[in-house]
């Protein structure tokens, strides 16, 4: 079963990701669905198979999700003038080998164009694929303050588990909110952008060491610039990035500051603030107003998620709060 999105022409600025999901017996189809890539699978193990991949593709990201049941080999090459990371999505799968290297879900395969690659599967298969031009990897992480050098073709190692799943659950939380949008819908570029960055700034921390020569003094100055920031920029879904160019100092310096300043991160930070003015938005709405409604006006456009987070925020549901919109506060004695 293939769905494919139909590119729909017509003059909008934003960006047009390509939707594509399939799940499928026939190697071939899932060959087919890593957009851009000159490769072919050969199964090396008798048997039946099952392939799930899907994936979102515009042209500053593309986020793939791969799993196969079937033991594989995949060569060829990755997309012209671009760097794939590629990211085991669970920590209790063995996963394979990279050219000849062992590949653990504590470790990130890098690999540029046009280095060929060889990747053996262990049977069981479960990846997010990242790929990202090589100009738009170089600048974001410039952006961020990392001096990030991946291996052309190689394997970066993970500090520690926690890392790992810190790179994972980001890429999960972004790819569900990049694959909410119906196959062909227009996406606004800072929705990929801030998927782009959130990625790699995950990917950065888990792997890279980023200068944090900054005094104490210097960084909470820079935080509270963020911060200013931050709250005059109220409706608008913050990067992280950005907070780096108004505060001067690398994305580490300014989290570390900002940790001391506010015990949150920045992006936490306003997510929380979003949060909260989504509720008071939801406490004096109008009779026909949505939560859908309420957290697009506050940057939110995974709902579910959107939800999740007003939950462990303020212990209810934003449908419960809506349901109590225009109830006089009860008085207690």
């Amino acid at each position: 079963m293939l769905h494919d999105a139909q590119d729909p022409s017509g003059g909008n600025e934003g960006q047009i990701p390509l939707s594509r999901a399939i799940v499928t017996r026939n190697f071939d189809e899932v060959h087919s669905s890593f957009g851009g890539w000159d490769h072919c699978f050969d199964r090396l193990v008798a048997g039946g198979s099952l392939g799930y991949s899907q994936r979102i593709e515009s042209p500053v990201l593309q986020v793939m999700h791969s799993k196969n049941s079937g033991c594989h080999r995949d060569t060829g090459t990755t997309p012209i003038g671009t760097h794939t990371l590629i990211v085991p999505a669970r920590a209790d799968h063995p996963v394979g080998r990279y050219l000849g290297l062992a590949f653990s879900p504590d470790r990130i395969i890098s690999h540029q164009y046009p280095n060929t690659f060889e990747y053996i599967s262990g049977g069981h298969n479960d990846l997010y694929v990242i790929t990202i031009p090589d100009h738009i990897m170089a600048a974001t992480a410039a952006e961020l303050g990392f001096n990030f050098r991946p291996p052309e073709a190689g394997v970066l190692q993970m500090y520690n588990e926690s890392s790992a799943a810190d790179i994972r659950n980001t890429i999960e939380s972004v790819s569900s909110e990049l694959y909410m949008h119906p196959q062909g819908q227009l996406v606004a570029p800072h929705v990929l952008d801030y998927a782009r960055e959130s990625i790699l700034m995950a990917i950065l921390q888990g792997t890279a060491s980023p200068d944090v020569s900054d005094s104490e003094g210097v960084r909470i100055a820079a935080a509270r610039a963020a911060k200013d920031y931050i709250e005059n920029q109220l409706h608008h879904r913050v990067l992280l990035s950005e907070l780096c160019k108004v505060s001067g100092v690398g994305a580490r310096s300014l989290q570390l500051g900002f940790l001391q300043l506010t015990g949150l991160s920045p992006i936490a930070y306003s997510r929380v603030l979003r949060l909260n003015g989504a509720r008071r938005d939801l406490r004096t709405s109008s009779s026909n107003t949505t939560v859908a409604d309420v957290a697009i006006k506050w940057n939110f456009f995974h709902l579910g998620r959107f939800s999740a987070d007003y939950k462990a925020l303020f212990g209810e549901k934003p449908s419960q709060m809506l349901r109590q919109r225009g109830q006089s506060p009860v008085s207690h004695n």
